[in-house]
């Protein structure tokens, strides 16, 4: 069923599940940068940097343990609520963490195999192929030597074409730092479906991580103050619809030199 009223609305925030997450963010950050907390405690614990193309799910090592909100695997459910606070002020956003691959070195031109097909996802209902409601990101494990290097990334596009861009990456610090997100942004007005593979243009000094990370977009908390959570209810979110075994994840966007300490609370109940 659909929330197709204001009672069914009304029911699920009174009958929610709560989850929290606390993060202890990176110490070192640039203004206007995305950051991925991914790796970051304290709860849940720091997510595993992936080695070869991963898919996550609720039962991921650093996911937030949903499962139990739900009465099975293939439960939908709605987010009421989500708010986040930190000690800095920084833009929250909450994603679920869909594929992600690792083991890019930034000292070599070395072609890398992605194969990260939305389709896989679109099947569970965690996303739509055609890749509309999913953001792709080059993401930095460990950090990168300070030199800038371009990467091209080979991709099809949600009317099937195969196209390929290239992606800044890297530079001084912080921009060199672990969990700097990179965005690949579409082309020609059409959304990414699948990355086929990417390949450095250039090689960096420094060995370095990173790969390719695609995300479903889910809401957004704004905190305009230091220590003081924004407004996060279910009309401001939007109501996101989830799945039992969503792996849900930050991303913030840092307005200073550092993230620090945060949380950020949220309400979940089943679609009825």
């Amino acid at each position: 069923m659909a929330l197709d009223s204001l009672d069914k609305v009304v029911a699920g925030v009174a009958a929610g599940a709560t989850g929290t997450f606390y993060k202890t963010g990176p110490a070192t950050t640039g203004a206007g940068a995305l950051w991925s907390l991914w790796a970051y405690g304290a709860f849940p614990p720091g997510g595993s940097n992936p080695t070869a193309v991963s898919v996550y799910t609720d039962q991921a090592f650093g996911a937030l343990p949903i499962r139990q909100y739900f009465s099975s695997a293939s439960g939908v459910g709605n987010i009421y609520q989500f708010n986040a606070v930190g000690a800095t002020i920084n833009q929250w956003f909450l994603y679920d963490r869909l594929m992600a691959t690792g083991s890019h070195a930034a000292n070599v031109t070395t072609l890398y195999s992605v194969n990260m097909y939305l389709s896989t996802m679109a099947d569970t209902g965690r996303c739509v192929s055609s890749g509309s409601d999913v953001d792709w990101f080059f993401e930095i494990y460990a950090d990168l030597g300070v030199t800038q290097f371009s990467s091209t990334v080979q991709y099809i596009t949600s009317d099937g074409v195969a196209r390929s861009q290239n992606v800044s990456v890297g530079g001084a610090s912080p921009l060199n730092r672990a969990g700097r997100l990179y965005q690949i942004p579409p082309r020609d007005g059409m959304y990414i479906a699948a990355v086929i593979s990417s390949k450095q243009i250039t090689a960096n000094a420094a060995a370095g991580n990173y790969g390719v990370t695609c995300m479903k977009r889910l809401c957004f908390a704004p905190q305009m103050v230091a220590n003081v959570a924004g407004p996060g209810d279910w009309a401001s979110i939007g109501l996101p619809t989830i799945m039992a075994t969503s792996c849900l994840q930050l991303v913030a966007m840092a307005s200073t030199t550092s993230i620090g300490a945060m949380m950020a609370f949220i309400k979940i109940a089943p679609t009825p």
